[in-house]
């Protein structure tokens, strides 16, 4: 059975690398570049990827499926460029692979911030799609978290993947930004406005009801300087999402099109 790699890369020269190193053993691996203006490319072709380039969607998920749909192999793994494939998880997708009942597979993910993994919180086993036969699985294009839909079994692997959520603080303020306003679009386009009720949803009972659970009731102050890092993602991206919308209703210019 050979295996393919779809990936969606934008900027990544920083990560894609070691990602790449870590499915060195795939027959192919195919990358979609969206518009990257680094080195994003050039370490693909160096790694022996297909490069095929794209416009930098704010729909990421158009731009994963053309990767999945350019893999030739009898497998597809759907991988971003901040994640990893260990050692184990390789040698037990190898054995699924050859000997499998299910069409697709639930990998477990280990989301880390700066260098540290999140156990608790809720955060993990954090179960993703990414193992497919070719041509029973592709991704929603509704939303920027939209999972894979289709058809046949689905199994569950033991291992997990390794997800660099933020790894460096820098790239964790661009993610904040990129994923708040993303939100405030979708909320915009869906007629959502401000208001003293959403005021008092989003800047005060999302962001406590979040933090009580995933931060004491499901014990995310186990992970550490990681588990309040998390908790104060959460908080400014519900605030950020509020002051776009409140931005765009003072300034309609500005606010996105429908």
């Amino acid at each position: 059975m050979k295996l393919s790699i779809a990936m969606l890369a934008h900027n990544e020269e920083k990560l894609i690398g070691e990602t790449l190193e870590s499915v060195a053993f795939a027959d192919e691996i195919v990358v979609v570049d969206a518009d990257s203006t680094d080195r994003t490319a050039e370490i693909c072709r160096q790694h022996g990827a297909i490069v095929i380039s794209q416009p930098n969607r704010a729909q990421l998920n158009t731009n994963k499926n053309i990767a999945i749909d350019a893999c030739h192999g009898d497998w597809v793994l759907v991988l971003d460029a901040d994640e990893r494939i260990t050692p184990e998880s390789r040698a037990e997708m190898e054995r699924v692979m050859q000997d499998s009942k299910y069409d697709s597979y639930l990998f477990p993910r280990l989301n880390r911030i700066l260098g540290r993994g999140m156990r608790f919180g809720g955060v993990y086993p954090d179960y993703q799609l990414r193992l497919i036969r070719r041509g029973t699985y592709r991704f929603e294009e509704k939303h920027v978290h939209e999972r894979m839909v289709g058809t046949g079994k689905m199994g569950i692997l033991k291992h997990p993947m390794i997800h660099e959520s933020y790894p460096e603080a820098d790239m964790l303020i661009r993610k904040l930004h990129f994923f708040s306003k993303f939100e405030a679009e979708v909320a915009w386009k869906n007629g959502v406005r401000p208001s003293a009720g959403l005021a008092w949803k989003w800047l005060f009972w999302k962001p406590f009801g979040r933090t009580l659970e995933r931060y004491f009731l499901k014990l995310g102050f186990l992970n550490g300087f990681a588990g309040i890092t998390s908790t104060a993602f959460d908080i400014m991206n519900f605030i950020m999402r509020f002051l776009y919308l409140v931005e765009w209703a003072r300034n309609p210019e500005k606010a996105p099109k429908e």
